[in-house]
């Protein structure tokens, strides 16, 4: 077992080098030989997988697709969405409700049914132009807790 530490650092270094970000679990060895299943290991080493989210506070209160005030769910801004898009991606835009019991996800996947819609800012008073996803891309869930 101890034998095998230097392979896994040679590999892991290897992932690393090529920019992954990577854990080693500590090693641990089972004191008889009759305790190894209880220090078996879940893999050598782990490459974290790095995923990009985005989340945003509501000024609505919502516990469902039932209550939500509007026929789609704003993602965010065209320009914003588009220069995450072209840097690898968002795996999910998080909204949470005004008062921290629900949240509903947009995962990225489902950007080939978002369309753009032009709005007044209430902030700048400018048109802007966002991208909006029908609530049937849109996952609700409810919080058992205030979420803060």
């Amino acid at each position: 077992m101890r034998g095998s530490s230097p392979a896994v650092f040679f590999v892991a270094k290897w992932r690393h080098d090529k920019g992954d970000i990577v854990e080693i679990p500590p090693l641990r060895v089972a004191p008889r030989a009759a305790d190894h299943e209880m220090y078996t290991d879940d893999g050598d080493f782990a490459v974290i997988i790095r995923q990009r989210w985005e989340a945003k506070k509501l000024g609505y209160k919502f516990t469902g697709r039932h209550d939500w005030p509007f026929e789609y769910m704003y993602v965010s801004s065209v320009t914003s969405v588009d220069r995450a898009f072209m840097a690898g991606g968002v795996e999910a835009y998080v909204m949470v409700s005004q008062d921290w019991r629900a949240i509903a996800t947009i995962p990225g996947r489902t950007r080939a049914h978002w369309f753009q819609v032009a709005k007044r800012s209430k902030v700048t008073g400018n048109i802007e132009r966002n991208y909006a996803c029908p609530l049937d891309h849109v996952i609700f869930e409810m919080l058992e807790q205030d979420g803060r």
